[in-house]
């Protein structure tokens, strides 16, 4: 297709006339191969549509995870995702990724990233699973000592932290009649 060739040739905008003109973006989605998709993906990221590179990247690992051009997809709908601030999003590509290219060249990235992610998202659980399979699948890794020290601060007795790593105070336990205490009162002592 027109399309087609003209994003071949970097000529990203004519291929973005070119498509509107046989009807539209959505309309040659159903029907393109894994690497046309790719290119529509190019299409609209260089036209400034980051919503419709999302939808043919995902057609990409939803309907052609075998593939060849699937990893690449999956890496880059993640990157996308990140972008738009879909933190789970992302990091459900960056793990599809290494479900399809385990050994691929941005495995060890992916991997971070969804460690990245879970750190992010305050999600302890998935933190440590995902940390123990860095260190496992990476064990010279270049990030591996900065997680095991996010691990070891966050998993640490009164080492809570939220998405942005700030401590986070445990509520006050109730009182004896089950009423929550109120807050103590500020300290009248003067710092010296």
């Amino acid at each position: 297709p027109e399309w087609d060739a003209l994003a071949d040739a970097d000529k990203f905008a004519e291929g973005r006339v070119a498509l509107d003109a046989r009807g539209c973006f959505s309309a040659v989605l159903g029907s393109a191969s894994p690497t046309q998709l790719m290119t529509l993906a190019d299409i609209a990221r260089s036209t400034g549509s980051r919503e419709q590179a999302i939808l043919a990247l995902r057609r990409v690992v939803d309907s052609h995870p075998e593939a060849p051009v699937a990893p690449e997809a999956a890496l880059t709908l993640g990157n996308l995702l990140e972008q738009a601030g879909d933190g789970a999003g992302a990091a459900e590509a960056y793990a599809l990724y290494r479900r399809v290219s385990p050994s691929g060249g941005f495995a060890e990235d992916a991997l971070a990233r969804q460690v990245d992610s879970a750190l992010a998202q305050g999600n302890l659980e998935e933190l440590v699973r995902l940390v123990a399979q860095y260190e496992n699948d990476f064990p010279n890794g270049p990030r591996l000592e900065e997680f095991r020290a996010e691990l070891a601060k966050r998993s640490a007795p009164g080492g809570a932290t939220d998405a942005n790593g700030a401590p986070v105070s445990s509520p006050p336990a109730p009182a004896k009649d089950g009423a929550p205490q109120a807050p103590k009162p500020p300290s009248k002592k003067r710092a010296r």
